[in-house]
């Protein structure tokens, strides 16, 4: 069936996805916001960069124990009031407190929503993982252009100051208001969400839910083979969310120490149109991926991956165009995978709420390491982004040829088994 015309069988559902689109957007812009002023961060609690970037990895996971609806409002909720406070933290101790609590709650909201998208809209989920990440795109395209009003200008030759200068002596700061705007914004989206709730608790799941469970008890795939395959996609997600996510935040600080010596609102301009790309590319798949198909959609956007970093990593230290194509191309082809790797998987395994949790976490894992190594190096040794961001690229086109092999021999194994019914 076509993504419009699930819309219009399960109306109710509908609903409900789209006011958690809208939850969404704003874990985009809390999530963006952080890496944009990582640097005022970073003069508020007087401190160096490769500490300063302890607070960016956190995040936390779902649970299967209690009603999904209900731990993403209290998630939602505690998060905005949780990020509220992280411009008010006066020590790196209190700030990276602050940041795991909001990114664990963050967790529920990112992780949980993916899951309970498979829940919902079962085989037909694919369109629908696309356009939630869509969302996450937008809010973190919002995110930086909120804060770029406020972030505090500082030249080059002030860099040395941001180790021994305290927030006391910087009247002008005005990290916190981008900070209150989002979670305004994020209490705005609980009280929706809250009422749709009640108007409408039941959480059935989607029809081709059950089916796809039956199925799975007749698969030819073992369980051996299954947690093969499930190893192999979490490597996979490990390095592709390490590179998608380390790209998008520690992009402005990675423009601001190179060689090209930008400043920080064009480096925040240039992660809002990585953040652009990657959002608006990915609102087009929604609609063509049923067409195109998963295996196909990866292929061409692991394609341009790789092309994004030949360009980046020999000139983007030198040449502001080439950064600016990189970062363009980074953006198209980071943008849709993660939608179409699950819709790749369920071509030939059955994704339970516990699998892809697993899977989730092993992406908040790659969130959490990736930015953290690059965070430890960039300022004395900036090009260490664009090797990492390499590295990551290589890695996971590799992890994904092996899969595409399994996937082909299920599928021609399970071809052969049907024909030989009839």
């Amino acid at each position: 069936m076509s993504f419009f015309s699930e819309l219009r069988a399960h109306k109710y559902n509908s609903l409900k996805t789209f006011v958690l689109y809208l939850m969404i957007l704003i874990s985009g812009m809390n999530f963006a916001i952080v890496g944009v002023t990582l640097l005022d961060l970073q003069v508020v609690v007087n401190t160096t960069l490769d500490k300063i970037t302890a607070i960016m990895p956190s995040n936390g996971f779902a649970s299967d124990f209690i009603d999904i609806q209900i731990l993403l409002i209290i998630a939602a909720f505690l998060t905005s009031i949780s990020n509220a406070f992280i411009p008010w933290n006066n020590t790196l101790i209190s700030l990276c407190v602050n940041r795991a609590i909001s990114g664990f709650l963050g967790g529920f909201i990112v992780n949980g929503g993916n899951v309970w998208i498979l829940h919902l809209w079962g085989t037909e989920s694919p369109p629908f993982i696309q356009a939630l990440h869509f969302a996450f795109g937008c809010g973190a395209l919002i995110g930086p252009l909120i804060a770029e009003p406020f972030l505090l200008e500082i030249k080059h030759n002030q860099h040395s100051l941001l180790n021994s200068t305290s927030v006391r002596a910087i009247p002008q700061l005005k990290v916190h208001y981008p900070y209150m705007i989002v979670a305004s914004f994020s209490l705005i989206v609980v009280i929706i969400f809250g009422i749709v709730y009640f108007i409408r608790r039941s959480n059935d799941p989607h029809p081709t839910r059950k089916k796809v469970v039956g199925e799975n008890e007749k698969s030819s795939v073992t369980f051996l083979m299954h947690c093969v395959i499930v190893f192999l996609s979490c490597s996979f997600l490990f390095f592709y969310i390490g590179l998608e996510l380390s790209f998008g935040t520690m992009l402005t600080t990675y423009v601001v120490n190179s060689d090209l010596k930008l400043d920080k609102s064009t480096a925040s301009y240039m992660t809002s149109v990585y953040w652009a790309t990657f959002t608006f590319f990915r609102c087009f798949t929604i609609f063509v991926i049923d067409y195109i198909g998963c295996k196909n959609l990866l292929i061409s956007n692991l394609f341009l991956i790789m092309l994004s970093n030949f360009i980046l990593l020999p000139f983007g230290n030198s040449y502001v165009w080439c950064l600016w194509i990189g970062i363009i191309l980074m953006g198209f082809g980071t943008s849709p995978i993660f939608g179409a790797f699950f819709g790749f998987l369920q071509e030939f395994i059955f994704i339970s709420s516990k699998t892809a949790s697993t899977l989730f976490v092993a992406g908040c894992i790659g969130q959490f390491v990736i930015p953290y190594a690059i965070g430890n190096f960039v300022d004395k040794y900036p090009p260490i982004f664009l090797y990492i961001s390499f590295i990551c690229g290589c890695i996971a086109c590799a992890l994904f040829t092996i899969l595409a092999f399994i996937r082909g021999h299920y599928l021609n194994r399970r071809e052969e088994t049907e024909s030989t019914r009839f």
